[in-house]
C-alpha cells in the first residue's frame, strides 16, 4: 500500500487501498495556500512525497485549552491513527483572515514533536485565515519515537484548525 502526496497550489494524496474509512473513490483532495513552506521547493512549486499513511481532523480549540495530538496514537478524523514518522504537516487556522485568532503549532510539554521545530519549546505561527505546509523529503521522515507529540495552542481565542498528517 503506498499515498502519493504531490504539493502544489493543492494537495492531492493518492491511495491505492482503502486507507480511510467513509471516503469513496481513489483521490482525497485537500486545497492549500499557493505557497509551500518546507525542507525543499522546486522550480514549478511541485513535490512528491512517498508515505504509506495519511490523516485529517477537523478540530475545535476552546479558548486557552490547547490541544496535544499524539502522533502515534491520534483519535477522531479520518484515516491512519498512528505514524512512526511523519513526511508532511498542514495545519490551517480557518478562522477569518484578520481576527486576530492566532494558532500556536509546537512546544509539548512532554515527548514535544520536533520534526521541523529546532528544539523542544520553538512554536509555529499560524495566522488565521492562513495555512502552514511543511514537509520532508528524506525518506525515513521525522521520527515520532519518543518526539510524538504535536501541541496546538488557540491562546485566548476559539480557533477551528484542519490538520492533515501524511507519513509512514
Amino acid at each position: 500500500m503506498s499515498v502519493t502526496v504531490s504539493i502544489t497550489p493543492k494537495l492531492e494524496a493518492t491511495r491505492t487501498e482503502s486507507l480511510i474509512a467513509g471516503v469513496s473513490g481513489g483521490n482525497v483532495s485537500i486545497a492549500l495556500p499557493s505557497s509551500t513552506v518546507g525542507s525543499q521547493t522546486r522550480a514549478g512549486g511541485a513535490v512528491a512525497i512517498t508515505c504509506t499513511k495519511l490523516w485529517t481532523r477537523v478540530i475545535s480549540l476552546a479558548s486557552s485549552t490547547p490541544e496535544t495530538l499524539d502522533l502515534t496514537a491520534l483519535t477522531g478524523g479520518k484515516g491512519d491513527t498512528s505514524f512512526s514518522a511523519v513526511k508532511l504537516v498542514d495545519v490551517r487556522n480557518n478562522e477569518a483572515a484578520d481576527s486576530g485568532e492566532v494558532l500556536a503549532v509546537g512546544g509539548a510539554a512532554s515527548t514535544p514533536f520536533l520534526g521541523f521545530l529546532g528544539a523542544a519549546d520553538d512554536t509555529l505561527k499560524v495566522d488565521p485565515g492562513c495555512a502552514r505546509t511543511l514537509y520532508t523529503r528524506a525518506s525515513a521522515g521525522w521520527s515520532t519515537a519518543g518526539a510524538n507529540n504535536l501541541k496546538l495552542d488557540p491562546g485566548a481565542n476559539a480557533i477551528s484548525v484542519t490538520v492533515t498528517i501524511a507519513g509512514d
